[in-house]
């Protein structure tokens, strides 16, 4: 009934025991007629015509040429991992990559393969970068403190970053930008001795040391001044402490000079006179 008088139709529908076989195989057919066949791949010499058509075989929109990269990226679904923060370089690039390969007429995945790639990687040298600053910072500190001494390293440290603070107070991320920056060994300058001895020598001439000297000397409460009262008074009370406390380079002898470094004591040691 099927053949009707196509013989070459009749043998056909001879390799079928059933009706159901005929329709299970007939319906076979159709799913897989319906299917979307991805399309063949480009000819180097394509025209821009045939690179349009292929694309839109993939799906993807139509954008236009004076598009802004971001519609690249949007159309080949490209966005960061979760926990992974593109900076403003690595979103340029991709930005560039996306409309190349859209121009050319790549597919969706090849796209994400490069990506993909692309994040693995710039994950990897973060973390290996990372390792080297940490290294190169251990590694700094270690051979200035062995230079330097831990008291006095601590101190320069301290004075390197008050000096810091007090220069790029109207602008911090300033700071924080020139102390990250990458050095080529893989550091950071930061954290490298030579900038760190330079910072030093600023803060040093400039009196920070003697500014957080004086400040550690009042962490109790008491100020320099009546600290030189209380010593002197062991002069009458308690000789011999006062006579320790009295050396040269001793407590009294350096707080007199911090005094004078800060403008309450002239030059020989007497009291200024404080304007009314």
């Amino acid at each position: 009934m099927l053949a009707g008088d196509d013989v070459n139709a009749v043998e056909t529908l001879a390799r079928y025991k059933t009706p159901a076989d005929f329709l299970r195989a007939h319906t076979e057919l159709r799913g897989k007629l319906s299917e979307r066949q991805a399309p063949a791949r480009l000819q180097d010499d394509a025209t821009p015509e045939q690179i349009a058509e292929y694309r839109r075989g993939f799906g993807l929109p139509d954008i236009a040429a004076d598009a802004q990269p971001d519609a690249y990226m949007q159309a080949f679904k490209i966005a960061a991992p979760d926990g992974y923060e593109m900076n403003e370089v690595e979103k340029g690039m991709l930005g560039d990559f996306a409309k190349l390969a859209y121009e050319q007429g790549h597919s969706p995945r090849e796209v994400k393969a490069a990506t993909d790639y692309f994040f693995q990687a710039q994950a990897a040298n973060t973390q290996a970068l990372n390792r080297l600053a940490v290294d190169y910072q251990k590694a700094q500190q270690h051979a200035l403190r062995d230079e330097l001494g831990s008291e006095e390293y601590d101190a320069q440290r301290e004075a390197g970053e008050a000096w810091l603070k007090e220069q790029f107070a109207d602008d911090p991320d300033a700071m924080t930008d020139l102390l990250h920056a990458q050095l080529p060994s893989g550091g950071k300058l930061g954290d490298s001795a030579w900038f760190f001895k330079l910072i030093a020598k600023e803060a040093m001439g400039a009196g920070y040391t003697d500014r957080i000297e004086a400040n550690a000397f009042e962490s109790g409460g008491k100020s320099l001044s009546q600290q030189q009262s209380e010593m002197e008074a062991l002069m009458f009370s308690d000789r011999a402490r006062y006579d320790e406390m009295a050396k040269p380079g001793g407590k009294l002898d350096r707080i007199i000079g911090l005094r004078i470094q800060r403008g309450e004591l002239d030059e020989d040691g007497n009291e200024r006179r404080r304007r009314a």
